[in-house]
């Protein structure tokens, strides 16, 4: 991780493994322009649990939040 981050979403700690892995294929699958509609239903989702509010687009807040998660999870 570079020097110097600073997490945007701290709350991604509350998230289960089973759920960033579930976000980590969606990510992967996003590719498929059939799957970006699951990417705007999950991260709808993960922002309401969380209590998020940002104006990122689905794919970005998602991979943000796993950059977050990786970040503290070896802190």
């Amino acid at each position: 991780m570079e020097e110097g981050y600073v997490p945007a979403f701290p709350q991604v700690m509350r998230i289960s493994d089973k759920d960033l892995n579930i976000i980590k294929t969606l990510l992967s699958n996003a590719k498929n322009s059939r799957h970006h509609e699951d990417l705007g239903v999950a991260a709808a989702k993960v922002k309401n649990y969380l209590q998020i509010e940002t104006d990122m687009y689905p794919y970005e807040f998602l991979e943000r939040l796993l950059k977050d998660y990786n970040y503290l999870s070896v802190k």
